[in-house]
């Protein structure tokens, strides 16, 4: 069987091209062709217009006429806003054209908010998988669509007491690209909520700017406080692992429901870390049996007083460890994720 990936795979990481390479990685003993959409610089030009992302789709759609064939397996993802949408749309109905076997892979909210007339005459006849369920929902006019919940392959292959010792000094770990609505400001006031109580705790932020203002926000506070650390973007393994491994806390303090199903979690649960979290589309399912709270700016006080009874006793903050380290295993299971993508992707839609 021939399986096409269409999907950005290069440049810039989201979560999205992360979770694409992964499920690629999981294919490398089939026959398998990767058409390469990538076509941001940085994490500043995910959307953007230009004249040579225009040429860059004829080059894509030129190798979809040439190579794929009546049924082939393809799995595409559909971007739904800003120049990424165009091109997507246009690379579906090329494989339309081929009478391909379609899977569409979701991996933000914000399609359903489009025309329902022009998500019919885009979707009636392809596989449609999401992320949630609220997704699912809202896209139940459709008549094949999947929920299929992120997962990720296990990047700690340590026991739960050998992750337990890796983690000596009391550290927030904010992985995340940088702005206000991906809750720098949020994590900053928690930081110094704690600063009085935890003296030498410190705050690890990983990420790629998304607007100036939180770049010179940021800046100003690293520049009072030398235990605010500023790692940039990180898109070395090692390095990942080392700050899941080492930190005490993750902070996901994004607006409510406005991610769809952030990897991160999943990293924050292999790695043993008890959540701080604003509310999104699937933290029911990451912060449950006491392994976190839940955030929002009014119970800032709230997010303060358990990340400080986390510091104060360890037998607590080792319960809520080993909880998300036992969610991980007990519900992300990746191998398991692989084999139902694989038989979505197999499937064929009846004429």
């Amino acid at each position: 069987m021939k399986y096409f990936f269409i999907a950005p795979v290069r440049g810039p990481i989201n979560g999205a091209k992360y979770l694409t390479t992964k499920i690629i990685e999981c294919f490398g003993d089939k026959d398998i062709t990767i058409i390469d959409t990538s076509q941001a610089a940085s994490a500043e030009d995910f959307g953007k217009f230009s004249f040579k992302k225009i040429i860059s789709i004829f080059n894509y759609v030129k190798c979809i006429i040439l190579k794929v064939k009546p049924k082939s397996v393809c799995y595409i993802n559909l971007t739904p806003h800003g120049f990424a949408f165009y091109r997507d749309v246009i690379l579906l109905q090329s494989l339309k054209l081929k009478r391909a076997n379609i899977t569409v892979h979701l991996h933000t909210n914000t399609l359903a908010s489009k025309n329902k007339s022009l998500l019919k005459l885009l979707l009636n006849s392809v596989k449609v998988i999401v992320l949630n369920k609220y997704q699912l929902n809202s896209l139940s006019f459709l008549p094949n669509v999947y929920l299929l919940e992120n997962s990720l392959p296990n990047q700690n292959s340590r026991s739960f007491e050998e992750t337990w010792e890796m983690k000596p000094n009391f550290s927030l770990l904010f992985f995340s690209n940088i702005s206000e609505e991906k809750g720098i400001y949020e994590a900053i006031e928690i930081y110094k909520g704690l600063k009085p109580l935890c003296p030498n705790i410190q705050l690890k932020v990983a990420g790629g700017f998304l607007d100036l203002e939180a770049k010179t926000f940021l800046e100003q506070e690293i520049k009072h406080d030398p235990n605010i650390l500023y790692l940039g973007v990180v898109n070395e393994e090692d390095i990942k692992v080392r700050l899941f491994s080492e930190a005490s806390v993750f902070l996901f303090l994004s607006k409510p429901f406005y991610e769809a199903s952030p990897l991160v979690y999943i990293e924050a649960l292999m790695f043993g870390l008890p959540i701080v979290s604003t509310s999104q589309y699937v933290t029911e399912n990451v912060i449950k049996n006491n392994n976190g709270i839940i955030h929002t700016p009014l119970n800032l006080k709230e997010s303060v007083r358990y990340i400080y009874s986390l510091y104060q006793d360890q037998n607590s903050h080792k319960d809520a460890s080993y909880r998300s380290y036992l969610n991980y295993h007990s519900f992300y299971s990746f191998n398991h994720y692989i084999e139902r993508l694989q038989i979505i992707l197999s499937e064929t839609l009846a004429k």
